[in-house]
């Protein structure tokens, strides 16, 4: 796994009477983003590419801030999906019997509760 690559197509070489390209990977290490990430991660901007348990180390760790960005994108996208139900539910697009149980306190929810409340006692004093 490399923090940052960039392949040039112009660096391809092919050997003769083989099939397969091989594409240069240049490492950018002194690249900004690279060395701030790198610091974030590990706590220096001093790569060892030769020590085997620092790269093992690395990749757990580029690992684990993914897995973490993911929950963070996963929330955030939970969220935006709860307000968009509840903005159908407000719209109406969406009746409020369908309505997530998150929104039981909500106002509209509450008022429409009492509202039902009272109709329904009306209507037992009619019959």
């Amino acid at each position: 796994m490399c923090i940052s690559s960039e392949i040039y197509e112009n660096q391809v070489k092919r050997r003769p009477g083989c099939t397969k390209i091989i594409v240069l990977c240049l490492y950018r290490f002194s690249h900004p983003h690279v060395r701030s990430r790198l610091e974030k991660l590990m706590g220096s901007n001093v790569v060892s590419l030769t020590d085997r348990g620092y790269m093992q180390r690395l990749q757990e760790r580029i690992l684990e801030d993914y897995a973490q960005n993911m929950c963070k994108r996963i929330a955030t996208r939970q969220a935006e999906e709860m307000e968009r139900v509840k903005n159908l539910v407000l719209i109406g697009k969406i009746p409020l019997e369908h309505a997530p149980p998150e929104m039981a306190n909500h106002p509209v929810m509450l008022i429409e509760m009492y509202c039902n409340k009272l109709i329904s006692e009306r209507r037992a004093k009619v019959y």
